[in-house]
């Protein structure tokens, strides 16, 4: 189990993710286990849930394959947990390792995820920010600039929704 998510609402309310694709809640401090549908989330380590400002507004990381394909997607839930949808352009390309959100609000985020096929997500990224917030961000030959494809980069999201 991993990515122990508790509510700031409700204390006996939390999340667990487990790397086998289950993302688990209680609402009774785990008297009682209840699985989120797989067809709308699948779990890993880094789906640790996300509360905002507002209790009915959660995020996480959805690891559902696109195409066959490995991804690691933003997804969002506007009724509490009980139903997820992948965020509309990702820009992450589904290449999202961890996702945080400002606790005072609903739609500011900071995603981290490889250099590979970033673009926007609605919002201007402050010029520099390539460099990185965290992680590294340049080498000695090419400051600023990413030098290698699997460097970490974190981007701003302010969702309009």
């Amino acid at each position: 189990m991993f990515a122990p998510s508790f509510s700031p609402y409700n204390a006996g309310e939390l999340y667990l993710a487990c790397d086998m694709g289950e993302l688990f809640h209680s609402t009774n401090f785990g008297a009682a286990w209840n699985v989120i549908d797989f067809r709308q989330v699948q779990a890993g380590r880094q789906s640790s849930v996300q509360f905002t400002s507002n209790p009915l507004v959660l995020y996480t990381i959805d690891l559902t394959g696109i195409g066959g394909a490995n991804s690691m997607t933003p997804t969002k839930s506007g009724d509490g947990g009980l139903t997820w949808q992948r965020l509309t352009g990702d820009p992450t390309g589904g290449g999202a390792y961890a996702l945080f959100v400002d606790p005072n609000s609903t739609n500011r985020l900071l995603s981290r995820q490889s250099a590979r096929g970033l673009e926007d997500w609605r919002s201007p990224k402050p010029r520099g920010l390539r460099r990185g917030l965290a992680g590294r961000g340049g080498s000695k030959k090419r400051p600023g600039r990413l030098s290698r494809p699997d460097e970490t980069v974190v981007y701003p999201c302010d969702l309009t929704d």
